[in-house]
C-alpha cells in the first residue's frame, strides 16, 4: 500500500486493521487511487493471512462491476458459489463502480454479506456512499479518499510512469495543474511524453489545454481596464478559433487553478467573467462584447 501516493490517512487506517478487517467502502473522486489501492489492501491482508501464493491470492478474491451486472439471479448464484468456496483464511468480494448498482442487487449484496461475513469481507469502490442502501452503509466502514495533492508527488509519479522522460519543475507544476487531484490524468499524460527533455509549450500542445501565457495577460490587462491590452490577448484567442464562450470559461479556469488566495483582483476578473455569462444569454457573443466585457466598457459595467 506505500505505493499509493497522497492518501497517507486512508493507508494508515488500513495498515491498522491489517489482522481485523472490517467490511469496507472506499470512496471518493475519481482518479484519486481507490482500485489500485483496494487492490494493494487485499494482496497485504490475504499476505496476514499466511496466503501469499498469487495464484491462491486470486482464487480468494473476486471481482464485481456494475457493468459486469447480468441479472439478480446471476449475480445471487456467483456470488453465493464464491462465498460458499472452502478456502484456507477469509476471501475477498471486490464490488467496483458501486454507485451504479440497482437497489435490488444492493439487497441481494446486502443478505449475502450477512449471512457469510466470517468467510467472505466486502470492499467496494464508489464515488459517494450516498448511493447505498443504509444496511450496507451500516455494516461497512467508510474510508474517504481525497484529491492527490499532486504537486507534492508529482517528481515521483513522473518517474514511475515516464522515466525516460525530463521534465522540469515548471513542467511538472504545469501537469499536476492540468489534473487537479486527478492522479490517474496524471499517468496518462506521463505515459504519452516521448524521451528526453519535454517542454510546457509541448505539453500544452499534447494535452490541447488553455494558452496560460495568453490568458494572464488577459487577466492583467483586465485588472488594469487596459482596453488595449483586452484586446489584443482577445484578438489572439479569437484568431485560434475560441469563442466568446470558450474565451470566458478558459480565463474563469486560470483565474481559479493560478490562485493561491482569492484577491479583490481575481474576484474582479470572475466577477467580469460572470456578466460574460449574461452577454451569452443575451447572444452578445461578438469579438467586440467580449473586449467591452473584459475591459469594464460594458453598458452595465461589473462593478456597477
Amino acid at each position: 500500500m506505500d505505493a499509493v501516493l497522497g492518501q497517507p490517512q486512508a493507508v494508515d487506517f488500513l495498515k491498522s486493521r491489517l489482522t481485523h478487517p472490517p467490511h469496507l467502502i472506499l470512496w471518493g473522486p475519481t482518479g484519486t487511487g481507490k482500485t489500485m489501492l483496494a487492490t494493494a489492501w487485499v494482496a497485504e491482508q490475504l499476505a496476514a493471512q499466511g496466503i501469499t501464493d498469487p495464484a491462491q491470492q486470486t482464487s480468494m478474491t473476486m471481482w464485481l462491476s456494475s457493468a459486469d451486472d447480468r441479472g439478480i439471479n446471476a449475480i445471487r448464484q456467483r456470488l453465493s458459489e464464491f462465498v460458499r468456496r472452502r478456502r484456507p483464511g477469509t476471501g475477498w468480494l471486490i464490488v467496483d463502480d458501486a454507485d451504479n448498482l440497482p437497489v435490488v442487487t444492493q439487497q441481494a449484496l446486502r443478505r449475502i454479506l450477512e449471512l457469510n461475513a466470517e468467510q467472505t469481507r466486502f470492499c467496494f469502490i464508489a464515488q459517494s456512499p450516498e448511493h447505498f442502501i443504509e444496511p450496507i452503509q451500516s455494516r461497512c466502514v467508510l474510508v474517504q479518499l481525497y484529491p492527490v495533492a499532486l504537486h507534492a508527488c508529482a517528481a515521483e509519479m513522473a518517474f514511475r510512469h515516464a522515466p525516460e522522460t525530463i521534465l522540469s519543475t515548471d513542467s511538472l507544476s504545469l501537469i499536476a495543474s492540468i489534473c487537479l487531484g486527478n492522479a490517474r490524468q496524471f499517468a496518462i499524460i506521463c505515459r504519452s511524453l516521448p524521451s528526453g527533455t519535454v517542454t510546457t509549450a509541448e505539453i500544452q500542445m499534447l494535452v490541447n489545454t488553455p494558452p496560460v501565457a495568453i490568458l494572464q495577460h488577459l487577466q492583467k490587462a483586465c485588472v488594469a481596464r487596459d482596453i488595449v491590452g483586452v484586446a489584443e490577448a482577445a484578438l489572439v484567442l479569437w484568431s485560434r478559433g475560441a469563442s466568446f464562450e470558450d474565451c470566458i470559461a478558459m480565463l474563469e479556469l486560470v483565474v481559479r487553478i493560478y490562485s493561491a488566495a482569492m484577491t479583490p483582483a481575481e474576484q474582479y476578473v470572475l466577477q467580469c467573467c460572470a456578466e460574460g455569462h449574461i452577454y451569452q444569454i443575451l447572444n452578445r457573443t461578438t469579438l467586440l462584447d467580449l473586449i467591452a466585457v473584459l475591459s469594464g466598457e460594458s453598458s452595465s459595467g461589473c462593478l456597477a
